[in-house]
Formats: structure tokens, C-alpha cells, sequence
């Protein structure tokens, strides 16, 4: 197969462009552009680090908040029982006044009995 002027042109104009140095604007627009996108590489692996510490962060607080859901239920726990001791509390002090006042009864009695037996 022969290939045509026109062809073989094409071929060794692409050669030539695969094998010539680049003129300097183009070398500089280039070398810029890397450098941005070296940029871009070390931001994302600053943000990589960063987002682990806020993962971790985030688990601690997790972990955080889960023992103060626990607290609270212990705290729960613990005003349901003052409750049931308030309730209980209350009940021996009417019956400590009931006491009281039957007490005061009986020593009025006595002395009653005392004040007419002399």
C-alpha cells in the first residue's frame, strides 16, 4: 500500500510536533497549570485529614452523648425514687402526727387523772 504525499505530510507534521520543543509561553501556561492542579492534590489531602478528624470527632461525640443519654436515664431512675422516699417521707409524718397528737392526749389524761387523784 502506497500512501499518499498528502498523508506522509500529516504523519511527519504530527512526528515533528511530538519531538519539538514547546516555545516558552506555552511551556510556562503548562508548568502553571501543573502547579495548580498540585494545588488542587495537596487540598485534598489536607481535606482528606481533616475529614477523618472530623469523623473522629464526630464518633467521640457520639460516643459523648450516649453516656449523658445514660446519665440522664440514671438521673430518671434516681427522681422517680426521691419521688416514691418524698411520698413515703409524707405518709410517716402524718402518722408521726397522728402519734404526736394521741401522745398529747394521753398526757393530758394523765395529768387530768393526776390533777384530780390529789
Amino acid at each position: 500500500m502506497r500512501r499518499s504525499s498528502s498523508a506522509l505530510n500529516i504523519q511527519q507534521t504530527i512526528a515533528e510536533f511530538k519531538t519539538c520543543p514547546l516555545d516558552l509561553e506555552e511551556e510556562r501556561r503548562i508548568q502553571k497549570e501543573i502547579k495548580k492542579w498540585k494545588d488542587y492534590e495537596d487540598d485534598v489531602d489536607r481535606l482528606k485529614h481533616e475529614m477523618i478528624a472530623v469523623k473522629k470527632n464526630a464518633s467521640d461525640v457520639k460516643k459523648d452523648l450516649e453516656d449523658v443519654k445514660g446519665n440522664v436515664t440514671g438521673v430518671k431512675k434516681d427522681l422517680e425514687d426521691v419521688k416514691e422516699n418524698d411520698t413515703a417521707v409524707k405518709r410517716n409524718l402524718e402518722d408521726i402526727k397522728a402519734n404526736v397528737t394521741d401522745v398529747k392526749k394521753d398526757v393530758d389524761e394523765i395529768k387530768r387523772r393526776q390533777g384530780t387523784a390529789r
